[in-house]
């Protein structure tokens, strides 16, 4: 039950990304469960409980990778913090750590590009409209200390401060006031000439810069759909121009950030 709130709650607030892997753990829990006698207290999710879970995962019918099965154990590792944390149960039931069970963890592939191939597709001729628009806001993001493609649709135009770009994280915007960090982002040339490209017409103070999310439907799902289209669409043609720089991996929208970071 407690695994069935957590994801409305979720749900609720608008983390719908996070939600739905937390209704995904749950599905995949529920249907273990199902051959094991239905058990569905948290005294009986113990450490061999967890390592049985763990190898029903690898096996041959599930084919789970660790980095998946760590997501899994870590969100069954949230609900029992928050139970503990509630009072709910007490925290000797707790079978995570050292001696207990640890989630596996996998290495994180490097996705920072060297600064060349950023030169090859900042110097790239787009084929078409829609490679000329994936390539423009995949540099914006570059530029833009690396941000998401969710920060950015959320940019407006009274985000520009003079040669400022000010704001605050979306995935901040619900911390705690002292742990709210605002972002600025030195406007350069590169930046002012996509904004110019691609922005919205007229430049209203109110208006996001990009046409990424619909104005008129800024509800949680509706926004989680946009934000996924405008991922995908720029993935897959940042895949077509990968393609004809040869590149050796296809530099989605995860490794801007990583670039930025790194160079």
């Amino acid at each position: 039950s407690h695994f069935e709130d957590y994801p409305k709650k979720l749900y609720e607030e608008g983390s719908i990304k996070t939600s739905k892997g937390y209704t995904t753990t749950a599905n995949h829990l529920k249907d273990y469960l199902k051959k094991k006698d239905d058990c569905s207290l948290f005294s009986d999710i113990t450490p061999e409980f967890l390592d049985a879970l763990e190898k029903h995962f690898l096996s041959s019918k599930m084919k789970l990778s660790y980095s998946s099965i760590g997501v899994y154990m870590r969100n069954i590792r949230t609900i029992f913090n928050q139970a503990i944390s509630k009072k709910i149960i007490s925290s000797e039931l707790y079978p995570f750590g050292k001696g207990k069970y640890v989630p596996p963890s996998s290495k994180k592939a490097k996705k920072a590009l060297p600064l060349e191939v950023i030169e090859k597709i900042y110097n790239y001729k787009p084929d078409s409209p829609e490679e000329a628009r994936a390539k423009d806001m995949w540099l914006f993001a570059y530029f833009a200390n690396g941000l998401n493609v969710k920060d950015i649709a959320f940019l407006k135009y009274e985000n520009i401060k003079g040669d400022v770009l000010s704001f605050i994280r979306a995935k901040t915007e619900h911390s705690t006031k002292d742990n709210i960090k605002t972002i600025e982002v030195i406007i350069t040339e590169d930046i002012q000439r996509i904004i110019n490209k691609w922005g919205r017409k007229p430049q209203r103070s109110k208006s996001f810069i990009f046409d990424i999310l619909h104005p008129n439907d800024l509800s949680a799902l509706q926004i989680y759909r946009d934000i996924n289209q405008a991922v995908r669409t720029t993935n897959e043609y940042m895949k077509r121009i990968a393609e004809d720089l040869k590149l050796e991996r296809v530099p989605t929208t995860n490794f801007e950030r990583h670039s930025f970071s790194t160079i």
